[in-house]
């Protein structure tokens, strides 16, 4: 059974943690996540702000490393996906 509710709040709570110890990774993670349980419950608005977010700690934390290998973390390889599609041209 799935706990969408359950699952919110404890992404929410990451966040929070991840905030406040800086932890940019976990942050990127847990708005990544939190992004996908909020479009399966039909809020595309709250979702579409999260992930961009994730994408956004993701770029950051790339340009601070001044390397890619940053988006071959096993944690961050889903997030990193939306990097490299986003940034691909339209076909």
């Amino acid at each position: 059974m799935k706990d969408y509710a359950r699952a919110r709040q404890d992404l929410e709570t990451a966040i929070q943690k991840g905030e406040s110890l800086g932890a940019r990774a976990l942050l990127a993670r847990a708005h990544y996540m939190l992004a996908q349980v909020l479009a399966l419950t039909g809020n595309a608005a709250e979702a579409s702000r999260h992930s961009k977010e994730a994408l956004r700690l993701l770029e950051e934390m790339r340009r601070e490393a001044r390397s890619d290998s940053l988006l071959q973390r096993d944690d961050l390889k889903p997030i990193a996906k939306l990097v490299l599609s986003s940034a691909k041209p339209p076909a």
